[in-house]
């Protein structure tokens, strides 16, 4: 794709405003997939070597993967933008690249805060399904080496259930892959906690007035944050 004239044409659709707003785009190398974000912070204080990208599953996973500067190309397009502006901009490149697409990129939304649809993440099971096949194992295969059930393995690699934190340890070792291939590490506190309540809330030994206690304790504290960060 042809950047530069992709930045002409967005003259039409942006103009000059003295602010702090940044529009940026990550290629990756690898695979040509894109990356479309803004920012108020100074960029490469926003992009923290890649770091700043945990959330977004399938693009840290690649970093990981690739490499922060080795793997992937970095540009500022814009950083003289308003907010109304960046967000009308970040729609509009996001648009131009198609990089809500996953097979494009690595956009979630459409661009702008409130106004994208999410895409629906594509996780573990992918990667557990091709990192299998690799190794020529049928689901039944894989399960007898691991101990685990077929349905189990089936139901990963579907995305009907996600792994905890052992089983994911243990297909780590077993490809010879790091858990950050799988965007996460031992020390990802969000990761283990999120495992553990999805797990909680499915367990047939907990009663329903239990689940829905810890349910209302979770409502209360997110209210209680959204409360203290507005």
């Amino acid at each position: 794709m042809d950047l530069a004239k992709n930045e002409s044409n967005v003259e039409e659709v942006i103009e000059k405003d003295d602010t702090l707003y940044t529009l940026y785009v990550h290629t990756c190398l690898k695979n040509d997939k894109v990356y479309v974000g803004i920012t108020y912070k100074d960029a490469k204080s926003r992009w923290d070597d890649g770091s700043g990208y945990k959330s977004n599953f399938e693009l840290y996973s690649d970093i990981k993967l690739y490499g922060w500067n080795e793997g992937f190309h970095h540009k500022v397009v814009r950083d003289d933008l308003s907010w109304e502006k960046a967000k009308e901009a970040e729609r509009f490149f996001i648009e131009i690249y198609d990089s809500t697409n996953p097979d494009k990129g690595y956009n979630h939304r459409k661009g702008g805060i409130g106004y994208g649809i999410h895409r629906p993440r594509e996780n573990f099971g992918k990667k557990l399904k091709t990192l299998r096949k690799n190794k020529g194992l049928t689901q039944v295969e894989l399960a007898e080496i691991l101990g685990l059930s077929r349905p189990t393995i089936s139901n990963y690699e579907v995305n009907r259930r996600s792994p905890s934190l052992t089983d994911l340890k243990m297909f780590a070792e077993f490809y010879g892959v790091g858990l950050d291939y799988f965007g996460t590490t031992t020390e990802n506190a969000d990761f283990e906690i999120s495992t553990r309540v999805i797990e909680y809330f499915k367990s047939e030994d907990i009663s329903i007035e239990d689940k829905v206690d810890l349910f209302n304790d979770i409502v209360t504290a997110y209210t209680r944050f959204i409360l203290q960060s507005t």
